[in-house]
């Protein structure tokens, strides 16, 4: 088994501002960490706007549905309305 060498530490500069020095390693799990993080979070983000735009979409959908059943019943109802007054109107 061998052993990390922890000898080359380097200080990171960030917009002209230098941090702790740590070992290359260090710095590297750090990269790492942060990218795993990063996805995850874009991930999970992406994952609950997708089940809002479905909520959204449902809800949407179940009331367009709703519309259209009523409108489904309300037709029947007006054409046999409008029947009863054109044969009451032919009667007299």
């Amino acid at each position: 088994m061998s052993l990390q060498n922890w000898l080359p530490a380097l200080p990171l500069v960030f917009l002209g501002v230098k941090t702790q020095p740590l070992p290359l390693a260090i710095w590297i799990l750090l990269s790492l960490s942060a990218g795993i993080f990063t996805s995850w979070l874009i991930s999970t983000l992406n994952q609950f706007s997708s089940y809002l735009i479905s909520k959204k979409s449902s809800t949407y959908n179940h009331a367009s549905h709703e519309k259209k059943v009523q409108m489904f019943h309300l037709k029947p109802r007006l054409e046999v309305e409008l029947s009863k007054k054109q044969t009451h109107q032919t009667d007299l």
